[in-house]
């Protein structure tokens, strides 16, 4: 299987950059999804089962601005003979090529360093369509805040919060979209300057949203729900 891919890149200046990028790929079916007996008792293979096809499009820029850079990239794709999991009765599904998958999308990002810490800023959208029907491979959308910040000499927090769009549902699955959430981590880092100690205290999902996001596969009856709140402390030691 040959997957090519070409990328064009320019650099008119220090502060600036551009690049184009073009790939075609091809997924062959699994064993597991073509030989009947060989996978899971749930999964009803398909011996007439064709590989997927894809080809994308990408076009990006970066420049310098401020105290950091600016990222945008815009992407186009396409999946053709796509395989998804469809309803075969009570905890089963079988793969099926179920038609071609267009999907697009844009994204947005900022990173800055400052003198006690860093800042980044991001945004993504996209949307996705087979033969016409919107479907939720992923989020529609994705807004968030990465921050570093210099307590002291030896104290850093960190802070990452993400807001996180609502998904369509796959061919078949006739259930309501899932709602959009959002998502905060934080992380405390101690260190002396020098010193071979590290200690981090880490809470993830701080808030202990646990809306459930779509499953991709629309013959589950269920949506896979996030990870509640979780506390750690690690220590690590230089050698």
């Amino acid at each position: 299987v040959v997957s090519p891919r070409v990328a064009l890149i320019w650099n008119p200046r220090f502060e600036e950059s551009w690049k184009l990028l073009y790939g075609r790929g091809l997924r062959q079916p699994s064993m597991l999804e073509t030989e009947p007996g060989f996978g899971l008792p749930i999964v009803v293979a398909n011996p007439d089962l064709k590989p997927e096809r894809l080809e994308s499009v990408d076009i990006g820029a970066s420049w310098k601005l401020g105290i950091g850079r600016l990222y945008a990239n815009a992407f186009y794709h396409q999946t053709i003979d796509q395989i998804n999991g469809t309803d075969a009765g009570v905890l089963g599904f079988a793969p099926l090529n179920t038609g071609t998958q267009y999907g697009h999308g844009a994204e947005v990002e900022y990173h800055g360093r400052y003198r006690e810490g860093s800042l980044g800023v991001f945004a993504a959208y996209q949307r996705n369509q087979v033969d016409g029907a919107k479907v939720g491979f992923a989020p529609r959308s994705r807004l968030g805040v990465v921050i570093h910040q210099g307590l002291s000499e030896t104290l850093t927090l960190g802070m990452r919060t993400s807001l996180i769009g609502r998904s369509d549902r796959p061919p078949g699955d006739t259930k309501p979209a899932t709602r959009s959430y959002a998502r905060t981590d934080f992380n405390l880092q101690w260190r002396r300057p020098g010193a071979r100690l590290t200690s981090a205290l880490r809470i993830t999902n701080a808030f202990n949203d646990q809306t459930p996001e779509a499953n991709i596969h629309a013959a589950s009856p269920l949506d896979r729900g996030l990870p509640g709140r979780a506390v750690s402390l690690s220590l690590a030691l230089e050698f």
